[in-house]
């Protein structure tokens, strides 16, 4: 069992970091406004928020489930945000500057979140097996992602 904890842990600190290392929270994907990075950095904030909410939903097998599908939609969200993402041009050194800022006073909560949420599922084996497979998914995805990502960000 601590086995698939750390390896859980390992995957889901891996995903937060490479998002952390350049992206952020959803102020409305809707919206008019043109994307910024600055935009699509708090886009991608609320969907890792999105993203502790959604594993601390897992109860049991059920919820579990419920909660993977969710991951496995927050992955598919932070792929089309990092589109929009690349589409932009590379900022000056000085919006990359302001971009690592808000992530590093971000970071710390948002690990903070995740972690409490992964320790609120550790204690049942069969919820932890279906969100790792979740997660690891969603973190296959953010991989894909990390070009973008240190185009914006820290390198």
């Amino acid at each position: 069992m601590k086995t698939t904890v750390s390896k859980l842990s390992v995957v889901a600190a891996t995903a937060l970091a490479l998002f952390i290392t350049s992206c952020g929270d959803k102020k409305s994907s809707k919206s008019s406004a043109p994307d910024t990075p600055d935009s699509l950095t708090d886009e991608l904030l609320v969907k890792m928020d999105e993203l502790a909410e959604a594993i601390a939903t897992a109860k049991d097998k059920e919820s579990a489930e419920n909660a993977a599908e969710t991951i496995g939609t927050i992955g598919d969200d932070f792929a089309a945000i990092v589109e929009r993402l690349d589409a932009l041009d590379e900022p000056s050194d000085e919006v990359k500057k302001q971009i690592d800022k808000k992530m590093d006073d971000a970071m710390e909560g948002k690990q903070e979140k995740m972690m409490t949420a992964m320790q609120s599922i550790s204690s049942n084996q069969e919820v932890m097996v279906i969100i790792s497979k979740a997660i690891q998914g969603f973190g296959e995805k953010m991989k894909d992602a990390e070009a973008t990502f240190k185009k914006f960000g820290k390198k």
